[in-house]
């Protein structure tokens, strides 16, 4: 994600501090095992035990930022929750440093919950880097069972066919130009390319389906491999949330399917 200078700053002043806490909540309890093979080549920045259940996160990118107690802005990072008696973690998960920013909040770890908020950038706030855009919800129970439930966190845009198939011509025409060594050109192209997307994203909220398949069907964009990189992404965010609704619509059709059971 693009990082402001000030939250770099906020980042390394902050990192010596998430640091302390971690290594104040692991209780002298050395990283062994698979736990110490899986964060061999990390540093640890949290590691907390609560009941049956101890989740380490180990970091290999930047430094992650504070944001409250227990709650941080973090990427290119790894976390595995493990519990006593069990050789393997029941949970595990991580994110690169390529990948958008992500909001980790474990205020709730007694209870074995966390939960993981990924970001975006949303061009109806274009000057937040990390708007959050899905949060997952992960549950781990006492036997090591794990269950995870996700939502959405961004709005849906509205917008007409004509708007769509806007959106959708300007990229294909940046996609056939040749800028050569035009490096403006490029970087106009680059930021057009991620507006809609984004626009596109956010529109997917109302028809995931046709965005998807639309955007599936772009050619290899070409200019550089910024724009197919940006491709790539928003289209594994329309995939996500495609996802999430089919997931809630599921959740949906099960619980009334239960309620007309009682009922009867």
């Amino acid at each position: 994600m693009r990082g402001t200078l000030g939250e770099e700053m906020k980042r390394n002043l902050v990192f010596v501090c998430v640091l302390l806490l971690a290594l104040g909540c692991s209780h002298g309890v050395p990283v062994s095992g698979n736990t110490a093979e899986r964060f061999k080549s990390f540093v640890i920045v949290v590691d907390e035990t609560s009941g049956k259940n101890r989740l380490i996160i180990g970091l290999f990118g930047s430094p992650p930022l504070l944001l409250r107690k227990d709650v941080i802005k973090i990427n290119g990072f790894s976390l595995a929750v493990h519990q006593r008696g069990r050789k393997e973690a029941v949970y595990g998960a991580g994110s690169g440093e390529i990948n958008p920013n992500v909001i980790l909040d474990y205020t709730d770890f007694e209870k074995g919950i966390i939960r993981w908020t990924d970001c975006t950038w949303d061009p109806r706030d274009p000057y937040q880097d990390d708007v959050p855009f899905a949060e997952a919800t992960i549950e781990i129970e006492s036997n090591g069972q794990v269950a995870i439930s996700r939502k959405t966190l961004l709005q849906p845009e509205e917008a007409s066919k004509e708007r769509i198939d806007s959106l959708f011509a300007e990229i294909l025409a940046e996609s056939r130009k040749d800028y050569a060594s035009d490096i403006p050109a490029l970087e106009r192209a680059h930021e057009k390319v991620n507006r809609n997307m984004a626009h596109l994203r956010n529109i997917s909220l109302n028809c995931s389906e046709e965005i998807l398949t639309r955007m599936q069907a772009l050619p290899h964009l070409a200019g550089d491999c910024v724009c197919q990189h940006m491709k790539n992404g928003y289209l594994s965010e329309v995939e996500t949330i495609k996802q999430i609704l089919r997931e809630q619509e599921i959740a949906s059709n099960h619980a009334a399917k239960q309620s007309k059971n009682v009922q009867q």
